[in-house]
């Protein structure tokens, strides 16, 4: 992993050549260092670039200082972020990668009927995520009549619920499908309420202040548009939807 002190030398280089460095994260099953190709989320992204001839390298960061970093042009662009109209003013955006289908998780000896029924419903929330961009959500927390409680991330998220300390939790399809088969199974099943409470697109971000970031914004959308058209993105989400 790059050092923040290196970055700016580093992408000087890189703009001149064929490396391009993005700031990545962990959260598996889309990204991870120690995942198959980097995760599904990693693995289009360098697959897009790489049909238009471009390399790239990932660098891994907490996803607040990937961003920042990114948007000071100091990395050429931030993977695997949701398209927000705050966004716009500090970057461009490319093309759909995938969808992210958030979800409610219950346990099976608390059944949830319907959205419309979680009053005394107790809700987990993970440290550090912006609900307060999911109206969904807030109010489902308001009608639900109780304060949530914090967790400090998804994986603790998930344990709350199977110890029947929370009553619900809100994660993203896969990620929690992903979370759950890398623990014991639980006595109690785990269960996702349909439909999802919100879906969102994730893209990649590339900083208006970069010279190069429409230019790579038109390579990455050129890139997915061959993976569309060929099938092998539709391929490759379809079994990562159904992997372990």
């Amino acid at each position: 992993m790059l050092l923040a002190g290196s970055l700016t030398g580093f992408v000087h280089d890189a703009l001149c050549g064929q490396y391009r460095s993005l700031a990545n994260g962990e959260w598996p099953p889309y990204a991870g260092e120690t995942l198959p190709e980097g995760g599904i989320g990693t693995h289009i992204v360098r697959a897009a670039l790489a049909a238009e001839g471009i390399t790239v390298e990932f660098d891994y960061l907490s996803w607040k200082r990937g961003l920042e970093i990114a948007k000071r042009g100091l990395l050429v662009g931030a993977i695997l972020w949701v398209p927000l109209p705050e966004r716009e003013a500090d970057f461009l955006f490319s093309d759909p990668i995938m969808n992210t289908d958030f979800v409610l998780l219950y346990r099976q000896n608390k059944p949830l009927n319907s959205v419309k029924q979680v009053k005394g419903f107790q809700f987990g929330m993970a440290n550090g995520y912006s609900y307060e961009k999911m109206p969904e959500l807030t109010s489902l927390v308001r009608e639900s009549g109780k304060p949530s409680v914090v967790v400090a991330d998804d994986e603790s998220g998930i344990k709350a619920v199977i110890q029947e300390r929370i009553d619900l939790f809100p994660i993203d399809r896969q990620v929690g499908r992903w979370l759950l088969s890398n623990m014991p199974a639980p006595n109690v099943p785990v269960l996702v309420n349909e439909p999802p409470i919100r879906v969102d697109q994730l893209v990649v971000l590339f900083p208006r202040t970069s010279a190069r970031s429409k230019w790579l914004q038109e390579r990455m959308n050129a890139g997915l548009a061959n993976l569309r058209a060929s099938g092998q993105l539709t391929n490759w989400l379809q079994e990562a939807a159904h992997s372990p």
